[in-house]
């Protein structure tokens, strides 16, 4: 396997973030049921450089860890974010959620992305939390894998024109 490099998000990434984006939304539209969370839209570039700006924000505010996985061409293909955008009384608590293109998915690389997301929440968190769509075995397999239990379920929790989803909410308490 290429080798596989994890980093923080950086200004200069938007071409490829956009460029994944994109693919995620050409997914969605041949299977409604991928398991990828929009805006309920498809969004435009301008509205991707408004998400991108945000994520930048949120790191340099410390509100966010985020992380891309790159491969030997420098071109991302997997990215995750730990976001602790929650309650105010719940500063001990983040939110993890990753995505991998299309090609890169079954190789380990969601592994890696939460994995490091994971070490570095240590000491910043007490517990993480995830959502992921119940058709979503792979994602459900890698959460079980790294110890999040399941806490709840929302039953057709997304609606996506006739279509609806279940999530599956699980969490994970970190050792101190």
């Amino acid at each position: 396997m290429e080798r596989i490099i994890i980093r923080k998000l950086k200004r200069s990434d938007f071409a490829e973030y956009y460029k994944n984006e994109l693919q995620y939304y050409k997914e969605l539209k041949k299977d409604p049921t991928f398991g990828i969370g929009t805006y309920g839209k498809r969004l435009t570039k301008k509205d991707i450089k408004k998400s991108f700006s945000k994520l930048l924000k949120a790191m340099s505010a410390h509100k966010s860890i985020v992380l891309v996985a790159v491969n030997e061409k420098g071109n991302i293909v997997g990215m995750g974010e730990l976001n602790s955008n929650a309650w105010p009384e719940a500063p001990h608590i983040a939110d993890i959620g990753y995505s991998v293109v299309k090609e890169y998915r079954g190789k380990g690389i969601g592994t890696m992305i939460v994995k490091e997301l994971l070490k570095r929440a240590k000491g910043k968190y007490e517990i993480i939390t995830a959502g992921t769509f119940s058709r979503n075995i792979a994602s459900k397999k890698l959460l079980k894998k790294l110890g999040f239990k399941r806490w709840g379920f929302g039953p057709r929790f997304v609606k996506r024109g006739r279509l609806y989803m279940d999530i599956e909410l699980f969490y994970l308490k970190l050792k101190k």
